[in-house]
């Protein structure tokens, strides 16, 4: 899979007016994600967690997603927790 870079750009409104060079805390969500979110809230305001089960398979189609974009297989993919803040 070839990643078209200006098409995956366009997805992140913030990237039309700024550049990001390091985002290591905070960055700018894409439209797709923004999305998910406010659904994601939605659901939990209205059904709590009743639908966990679909959720986590979210989480594996995003594992498969993210792979083919980077061109790695999903069991490469690893997604952790972020590490806390320390001042």
């Amino acid at each position: 899979m070839v990643t078209d870079w200006k098409q995956f750009r366009a997805r992140f409104p913030a990237l039309q007016r700024q550049v990001w060079v390091n985002a290591a805390a905070s960055s700018p969500l894409p439209l797709p994600v923004h999305e998910v979110a406010h659904s994601h809230l939605d659901d939990l305001l209205l059904h709590g967690d009743r639908n966990v089960g679909a959720w986590l398979a979210g989480v594996q189609q995003t594992r498969l997603l993210l792979a083919r974009i980077l061109g790695g297989a999903p069991e490469e993919v690893a997604f952790t927790p972020r590490a806390p803040a320390t001042r």
